[in-house]
Parts: C-alpha cells; structure tokens; sequence
C-alpha cells in the first residue's frame, strides 16, 4: 500500500464525523416520499458504487432502483413518467454526468438528485440553475485521488444516516454500529490480516472476484480500484453466471488464478459447492456478509 493511500484510509474517520453532524433531514424525506416510486440511480467509477449503495437502501423498506452508468442513461431516451432520478459525482466535473442532468429534465422525470461532494462543481452548479435538489455530502479530504475513498464513504454515511431516520421501527441507529466497524476494518492488525490473505497475489494472476448479487457496491469498488492501479486482470460475476462455462478458466489456468468470493447467507452454500469442485491448488479468499443489508453494504465497501 502506497503511503498516499493508507493516509486516505487513515482520514476515513474524519469523513463520517463529518457526515454525522450534517443535516441530512432533507435527505431522508426524498427518501421516504421517493419510496413508491420506481427509481434510476446514475454514476460511473467511484460514484457508481455510491449509486448501487442507494438500491440497497431503497430495498431495505421496499422500494425499487435501477443502476446505470451515464452512458447508459443517457443513451437510452426513454421517457420516465412517474420515476425519479439519483445522480452520483464525486466533484461533477465531468461532462457524461452533467449529460445524465439534462437527460433526466429532458425525459420529465417525476424527482431529479444529485448527490456530491462538491457544492462548486460543475453539475451542482448545473443543477442549482434549474432549481434540482442537490445533497452535499462533506469530506475530509477532497482530494481522493482516481479512486473512490472519502467522496464514497460520504455518500454512503449519508445514505445510511437517512434510512436510520426513515426507518422508524428501528431500535437504533445503524450509524454508530458503522462508525465502529470502519475502525476495526482500517486498525493495524485487520490490514496486516488482509495482507497475508493477499500476499501470494501476483501481477500475472487473474483476479476472479464472484459476488452476492446483493454486494453489488463492494464488488464494484474492487473491480474498480484493480483496473484504474493496473494491479491484475479482473472478472466480476455473480456465483450462478459464474458456473457457466467459466470452469474452462480455473482447469486450464489455476496456477495463475485467484479467486475473491464476497458472500452472504442466501450466497455462501453456492461457493463452497464451487470451491470444492474447483482444483484444490487455486488460491482463494472468502469474505461473508451475512443478511447483506445496508449496514452490511457499507462495511463491506469500506473493506473494499
């Protein structure tokens, strides 16, 4: 680990003490008047992983989210009726995000947000213009670099600040439990743990990152952060589509082949079933989470 990176884990506290004492009050009641819509949750790299974190929390009280890039959103020109639209962007300069604005005011959605951590970018400027609720999530460090640090996890504490708020059958609140478990995962001994788990990975392996379906933002940031450091080659699927057809790679390759399987309950008997029949001289690491939920989501990208 670079040093530049382990100071942007070491600063991941600051980021949520931030967002802890923001006002998210405006936040959680889009979220509440949102939730019998249909939704579309919009972002790329870093900010795509913000958007999948929203389908989990979405779905947490029932309510449905599609995810897509820009591209995506934009290209699909369809018009979206009663829907609402969530855009994600770290600083929002860049121009397929600003694209996605337009194109949402253009298609009449029902409700357009944006959500970033920069009040002077571009797309918050944009969209202050034509009067879009913009949600500001504070960071500690605004710099985060190509990847997706302080601008993720800001989301993410917002997002998870709002649905405590939301939920109102819930005992307590799911921010503190968060703000605790960011601790053991960036402490000395969980990254020396995660560095013998890695230790054997090399340049020429492949990476094959098999995920829960419902661990989509975990998978992303890895699938992310390897490709933009150039660390291996990586291919992401779910442990079902993964069973098809994908045993020719681990029987011609298993020297050169590392396996990372992110699972929880409904998930985990798919993967044992999967590593017994896999050749035993495959390296491979396990990590559970449980019911997936969106407390489990926002742990798990924090150890992504």
């Amino acid at each position: 680990m670079t040093v530049v990176f382990a100071a942007k884990l070491n600063s991941l506290p600051d980021t949520i003490a931030l967002g802890e004492a923001a006002d998210i009050s405006d936040l959680a009641s889009a979220l509440k008047a949102g939730a019998g819509r249909l939704a579309v949750a919009v972002g790329s790299g870093g900010s795509a992983a913000a958007a999948q974190y929203l389908s989990v929390c979405r779905a947490s009280f029932g309510a449905r989210t599609v995810v897509q890039t820009p591209m995506q959103f934009v290209l699909e020109d369809v018009a979206l009726r009663d829907q609402e639209v969530w855009i994600f962007s770290a600083k929002g300069e860049n121009a397929d995000i600003r694209a996605a604005l337009r194109a949402a005011g253009k298609r009449g959605a029902a409700s357009i947000f944006i959500v970033t951590s920069s009040q002077e970018g571009r797309l918050a400027r944009e969209a202050n213009a034509v009067g879009v609720k913009v949600f500001i999530c504070p960071v500690a460090d605004p710099k985060d670099g190509f990847l997706a640090t302080h601008s993720l996890l800001a989301a993410i504490t917002a997002l998870l600040r709002a649905c405590d708020q939301c939920a109102s059958n819930l005992g307590q609140s799911l921010t503190a439990a968060f703000k605790g478990s960011v601790g053991d995962a960036l402490s000395h001994a969980r990254r020396a743990r995660l560095k013998t788990i890695f230790a054997t990975l090399r340049k020429s392996d492949t990476l094959l990152l098999i995920a829960d379906p419902r661990l989509s933002p975990a998978a992303t940031v890895i699938e992310t952060s390897v490709w933009e450091t150039a660390l291996l080659p990586v291919q992401k699927a779910d442990f079902r589509n993964f069973a098809h057809g994908r045993h020719v790679w681990l029987a011609r390759n298993p020297d050169a082949t590392f396996v990372l399987a992110l699972t929880g309950t409904l998930s985990a008997p798919s993967w044992l079933e999967i590593r017994a029949l896999a050749p035993p001289e495959i390296r491979s690491a396990a990590f559970d989470y449980t019911s997936c939920g969106r407390f489990e989501n926002a742990v798990a990208a924090v150890e992504a």
